[in-house]
């Protein structure tokens, strides 16, 4: 895809994300205060340190010694989260099946759906085919691992189920999109 589009777009995605998961907080919980310290604090560990860090791999051409181990290291990264959330939630998992279909359901369909009606309608408007991809996985695909950790941080183990599911599901679609549906 279109690395400058996709790193722009996602900076302004975290961004944006910030101020709205705050506004929606007071204005569906009907709280007046939020514990900004727990944001501020989340936000440092899970975005601005990985970036610092990033950026330290980076000098003196460091990150050649690590590309071999980058799949494994990315995927413990998400073991972690998922099997914490998963562990923490293992009643919720066993005892109510029916959370985790409706979750199931709307992550497969906004996903997978989700990737047929922006690739049609991006085709339609004459969207070029680096541009589309990043779109497209930009409109598809959400930072689970991410959002799962941020709700164990702010609020109570149960609203990071939904984070784990997704996780889940989002591991068939780059499957699948690795396999026959590259976006042509």
């Amino acid at each position: 895809g279109n690395s400058i589009l996709s790193l722009f777009a996602t900076f302004g995605a975290y961004l944006s994300s910030i101020f709205i998961i705050l506004s929606l907080i007071l204005l569906l919980t009907g709280a007046e205060v939020f514990p900004m310290s727990k944001l501020i604090l989340a936000l440092i560990e899970l975005i601005i340190l990985p970036i610092v860090f990033s950026r330290f791999l980076l000098f003196k051409d460091f990150y050649k010694s690590i590309i071999p181990w980058k799949g494994t290291i990315i995927n413990w990264g998400f073991f972690v989260v998922i099997f914490t959330v998963i562990g923490l939630n293992q009643k919720t998992f066993l005892e109510q099946p029916n959370i985790l279909i409706k979750v199931s359901l709307i992550a497969f369909t906004t996903t997978f759906l989700g990737f047929i009606l922006l690739n049609i309608i991006l085709k339609k408007m004459g969207i070029n085919q680096k541009d589309r991809t990043s779109m497209i996985l930009l409109g598809t695909f959400k930072n689970s691992g991410f959002a799962a950790a941020i709700a164990l941080t702010l609020f109570d183990e149960t609203t990071s189920i939904p984070g784990a599911i997704i996780s889940a599901i989002y591991a068939l679609y780059m499957i699948w999109l690795g396999g026959k549906h590259q976006i042509e």
